[in-house]
């Protein structure tokens, strides 16, 4: 008996081993293991961190992930009541100091965008919190925002993990209130930066605007409902264009 199950276990390292040191056989594990695992996997050896890092990697895995269902709800603020019955916990998102209020604006392919408002100095940001990595981005205050527009009326986050690992945030800026024009601010996590992006468009519906927009194929949308119009804007292009709402039946 000691002799066979010595053989067993032999047999079974001898296996393990040349699976740890298979590079292809590792990826195609690894595309079903939870990311909390392979945050842990990383430090195994400088292979494994190699593997894991590999932006193709991390693509192909984020793809298969969007077939999984959603890990989670995220909600602006929660009303507690006699009324509301629940048996399950509810956590909440813990961040900066004991004076921030924290608001959720948006969430695009596993990242969540909040606007953090500090009221000891009356300060907002904007932080883009990776859920699965437990990774928090503060992004930088927009330049243009403080030199030309009164505020931000919405933000919405555009990130395509098919396409690329960085993510854009795109801020809808109100430039005459008058006129009812209004701006379009992007900031890249590539260049850690804000810029200007294209001129300034007209909007019937600013309430609509003061919502986080769809992103939807490279380009944000919003409905104006008093003209009856979508109005979608291309990030790469950097193009505001207009499309008339087919006619109710």
């Amino acid at each position: 008996m000691l002799s066979v199950s010595s053989n067993i276990s032999s047999s079974a390292s001898a296996a393990a081993s040349i699976i740890g040191n298979n590079g292809d056989i590792l990826i195609d594990i690894m595309y079903y293991l939870p990311v909390k695992s392979l945050c842990v996997f990383r430090t195994v050896s400088k292979q494994w961190l190699s593997l894991i890092s590999d932006p193709y990697f991390k693509r192909n895995y984020n793809l298969r992930s969007c077939l999984l269902s959603v890990p989670a709800l995220f909600m602006k603020k929660i009303l507690m009541d006699e009324a509301f019955v629940t048996e399950s916990e509810f956590k909440t998102l813990v961040m900066m100091n004991e004076t921030s209020r924290i608001k959720f604006e948006h969430s695009c392919n596993g990242l969540v965008l909040y606007e953090v408002y500090d009221g000891s100095n009356y300060h907002t940001t904007y932080v883009v919190y990776n859920p699965s990595m437990k990774h928090f981005k503060t992004l930088l205050s927009p330049p243009l925002r403080n030199a030309r527009v009164p505020y931000i009326l919405s933000v919405t986050i555009a990130f395509d993990p098919a396409k690329s690992s960085y993510y854009e945030v795109v801020g809808v800026c109100n430039t005459d209130t008058s006129e009812r024009m209004f701006h379009i601010e992007i900031y890249s996590s590539k260049t850690d930066s804000w810029r200007d992006a294209g001129d300034p468009f007209p909007f019937s519906s600013p309430g609509r605007l003061e919502l986080s927009g769809v992103y939807w194929n490279g380009s944000m949308h919003w409905i104006d409902q008093w003209t009856a119009t979508l109005h979608y804007f291309d990030i790469d292009c950097e193009l505001m264009n207009t499309i008339a709402m087919p006619t109710q039946p």
